[in-house]
C-alpha cells in the first residue's frame, strides 16, 4: 500500500539495520551472560522499551538490580546501556540507498527505548534515509502485540515490504496481510524486493 503515493518499507532496527552487541555491554558490567542478569532488570528494560517508565526510573531500577553500577553516575550507566548498539548491518546502507532511489519510503518499526533510538540515530550511517518510525516506547506495547502493527497501519498504511529478524514478529505481520520476509542479510532482502 502507499501513503501519499509513496511506497513504504518497514524495517526493524536491531539485527536488520544495525548490529547489536549485548555481550560487550554485559562485559562492561562484569556480567558474563544475559542469563545472569537479574529478572528485575530485564523487566525494567521492557518497561522502558514500552515507554511505561522514563529513563530516570529505569536508572533507579538499574541501580537496585545491578550492584555492578554502584559508584557509577547516570551518564556512565546510560553510556554502557547504549554500547549494545553497534554498527550498520553489512550491506544495509547500500540496500537503503537503492530502495530510496527506487522511490520507496523507509520507516523504522522497532521494539526499542527512546534512549536506544537516539543512539541508533547517532550511529547508523544511513539514518538520514529513514523518514518515519513506529517505536514500542511510543505505542506502549512491543511486537508481536497486534496493537503496534495497528499503530503502524494507522500512520503509514500496510507496508509493501517488512523485514524483521524475529520470526514471531513476521508471523503476526503475515496474519495481517503484510508482505514480509524473515531478515537474514541485505542480499536476500534485495532479492526479495526484486520479486515484488
Amino acid at each position: 500500500m502507499t501513503v501519499n503515493n509513496i511506497k513504504v518499507i518497514a524495517l526493524d532496527i536491531g539485527g536488520v539495520c544495525i548490529k547489536l552487541n549485548h555481550q560487550r555491554c554485559l562485559g562492561r558490567l562484569g556480567i558474563s551472560a544475559a542469563a545472569d542478569l537479574p529478572e528485575g532488570f530485564g523487566a525494567a528494560c521492557n518497561l522502558l522499551e514500552c515507554g511505561l517508565i522514563d529513563e530516570y526510573e529505569w536508572l533507579k531500577r538499574s541501580r537496585a538490580f545491578l550492584p555492578e553500577t554502584a559508584g557509577m553516575n547516570d551518564d556512565s550507566i546510560m553510556e554502557i546501556f547504549n554500547d549494545a548498539i553497534d554498527s550498520d548491518v553489512e550491506g544495509m546502507a547500500e540496500f537503503a540507498k537503492a530502495m530510496v532511489d527506487a522511490g520507496y519510503r523507509l520507516v523504522y518499526f522497532s521494539n526499542t527505548s527512546e534512549l536506544h533510538a537516539m543512539e541508533v540515530a547517532r550511529k547508523l550511517s544511513f539514518a538520514p534515509l529513514i523518514t518515519g518510525a513506529i517505536y514500542s516506547f511510543e505505542v506502549g506495547v512491543m511486537k508481536p502485540d497486534p496493537a503496534i502493527y495497528q499503530a503502524f497501519e494507522e500512520r503509514f498504511g500496510v507496508p509493501v515490504a517488512y523485514f524483521d529478524d524475529r520470526l514471531e514478529n513476521i508471523e503476526v505481520a503475515r496474519k495481517r496481510g503484510w508482505c514480509c520476509q524473515h531478515f537474514t542479510d541485505a542480499e536476500s532482502a534485495t532479492n526479495f524486493m526484486k520479486k515484488i
